[in-house]
């Protein structure tokens, strides 16, 4: 006899096991009957009867567990009521059962609410971190390659092996880091300050580049945090900045992140991190050519050689050509600059006084040569009436420092760009300018402007249109 009861053994144990112990209780009773059975698995008579019973009626199927639920239950929730507590939760599934009931006045307790949503498996389980970034690459995939960027600025002087070298060769303090959300293609540029006018320049000078390979401005998105090289700090808009520049100028798109949430910049934020890692704490520099160098051997080695992982192991190059086939890979090779090289060159200067030291003047006197060369823009005639004309592109050269440029009667452009004004602005050596202006409404009239820079100014004739079939251009320049 066993010392153990039947409810003894029978409680705790798994379907399998009970179905085990019920079928060799019915085989003993087979064998040895029901009184030997009842005291071999001290159990009542009536337990070896109801399986004994069962097993006869159902064979094997009969020694399952039965549901002890009543059949009928008058306070159970209609079919109508459950379908509307479905219905409301898959329209808000962030809702729980306490705001499902006070929005959508349902009529079941919480308790019954959830209880719902729990049986037709509407439950939804927080994300763990992993699943969160999952999805948002899937997201990031359906980008297409160089359309949607992000641009951040990383301090460079907290580097402790760059800094030696920083102090040594004043090397940038800063980097403005433009990353392809896609592709994960880098571009560097670097200032000695953290400036509105620097993420402007690093962002002009990428659109442009990408407009020379025939991916339009309009098309690409910019996403930067709120810093206020970015206009973040901004509180209305204005007709100036970083904001203004990218959707004004050149019409493309500037969206913020929200505030507190970096890792929606996770793309180029992590970049930082391996760029500090593989580059900064392992390289050295003797200068700043030195410094722009290897920076551009790594840009290019980032771009053209290493693989990620996070993008089935393809380079940013290979991503590129797949989801645009016939694109020049010269794409990926704009070289990384230091942008006050740029907008705020070295002056020249000479100080009037072969004194030294103590007896240097406060304010020496500063010789600055800011007149350009000769420079000369050609007439143009036969063209259509009140049309917007175009001159040819001009260099700047001969100066030292930046000069100043203004216009009238027309509208002038430094870099050739699709952006042209009216507002007196300044230029530096090996700058392009263009000037347009718009044709005259009548035949056979001129029309012009004059154009200056610093001291020496230039008129370009507009078009003159001969009523015969032979157009004719007018060279009338004043100097």
């Amino acid at each position: 006899m066993s010392p153990v009861t039947y409810s003894t053994m029978i409680e705790g144990k798994t379907k399998d096991s009970k179905f085990q112990l019920r079928l060799e209780l019915v085989r003993y009773a087979q064998d040895k009957g029901i009184r030997e059975a009842t005291r071999a698995f001290r159990c009542s008579r009536n337990t070896v009867r109801k399986w004994l019973r069962r097993y006869e009626d159902e064979h094997m199927s009969g020694l399952n567990e039965r549901s002890c639920a009543p059949h009928n239950i008058p306070h159970k929730t209609s079919a109508y009521i459950e379908d509307k507590v479905i219905v409301a939760r898959k329209e808000v599934p962030c809702y729980g059962a306490k705001r499902l009931k006070e929005m959508f006045c349902l009529k079941p307790s919480e308790g019954a609410i959830a209880r719902i949503i729990r049986q037709n498996g509407l439950t939804k389980r927080p994300k763990k971190k992993y699943q969160k970034k999952r999805d948002l690459r899937e997201v990031k995939a359906k980008y297409m390659a160089l359309s949607h960027h992000q641009e951040d600025t990383k301090f460079l002087y907290d580097m402790p092996h760059y800094w030696i070298s920083m102090k040594k060769h004043r090397l940038p303090k800063f980097q403005y880091t433009i990353r392809d959300t896609k592709s994960g293609t880098l571009m560097l540029a670097f200032a000695e300050e953290r400036s509105m006018k620097c993420a402007e320049m690093a962002a002009q000078r990428y659109l442009d580049h990408l407009k020379a390979y025939g991916i339009e401005p309009a098309e690409t998105t910019f996403q930067t945090d709120g810093g206020s090289e970015f206009s973040g700090t901004l509180k209305k808009k204005a007709q100036r900045g970083f904001t203004h520049t990218i959707e004004e100028v050149y019409k493309a798109k500037h969206c913020y992140i929200p505030p507190g949430c970096p890792n929606a910049n996770a793309d180029v934020e992590s970049s930082h991190a391996i760029i500090e890692n593989e580059f900064y704490d392992i390289e050295g520099f003797t200068g700043r050519d030195d410094f722009l160098r290897k920076v551009a051997i790594f840009q290019h080695y980032f771009n053209f050689v290493r693989p990620n992982s996070y993008k089935k192991g393809k380079t940013p190059w290979q991503i590129v050509k797949e989801e645009r086939p016939g694109i020049s890979p010269e794409v990926l090779l704009l070289p990384p600059v230091i942008l006050d090289d740029i907008f705020r060159p070295p002056f020249r200067f000479q100080i009037k006084d072969d004194r030294v030291g103590h007896n240097v003047p406060v304010d020496p006197e500063i010789s600055v040569d800011t007149a350009p060369d000769p420079f000369t823009f050609t007439d143009q005639g036969g063209v259509a009436l009140n049309t917007p004309i175009a001159s040819n592109t001009i260099t700047v050269s001969g100066i030292a420092a930046p000069a100043s440029i203004s216009i009238s009667g027309g509208e002038y452009s430094v870099g050739c760009t699709a952006a042209f004004t009216n507002v007196a602005g300044s230029v530096v050596n090996s700058d392009t300018v263009c000037v347009r202006q718009t044709s005259s409404g009548s035949y056979s009239t001129t029309t012009d402007h004059r154009h200056s820079i610093r001291h020496r100014s230039r008129r370009f004739n507009g078009p003159i249109i001969n009523l015969g079939t032979s157009p004719f251009q007018a060279c009338n320049r004043q100097f």
